[in-house]
């Protein structure tokens, strides 16, 4: 499962979610302006819009990962 969140006065609200038959394959997280996108093999799986991220500069976003161990594998992690 994707989902994604906005931290907001210290609590977790989420904005989209999707399931995905595998979770192998390349991952890659966007955002742009507003727009927070998720591929997954350079197929967009998930959007969603939030205007607080706007105008508010890098690090305003972030990725986690999360599974039982062992489960969650990151490998060639980049930020442009």
């Amino acid at each position: 499962q994707v989902n994604l969140y906005l931290k907001q006065a210290g609590a977790y609200v989420r904005l989209a979610t999707t399931t995905v038959a595998s979770a192998s394959g390349s991952l890659r997280f966007e955002v742009v302006g507003s727009t927070q996108r998720v591929f997954l093999n350079n197929t967009m799986i998930l959007s969603a819009n939030d205007s607080t991220l706007a105008g508010s500069g890098p690090s305003s976003a972030g990725f986690r990962a999360s599974g039982a161990v062992g489960a969650v594998t990151i490998d060639n992690f980049a930020v442009s």
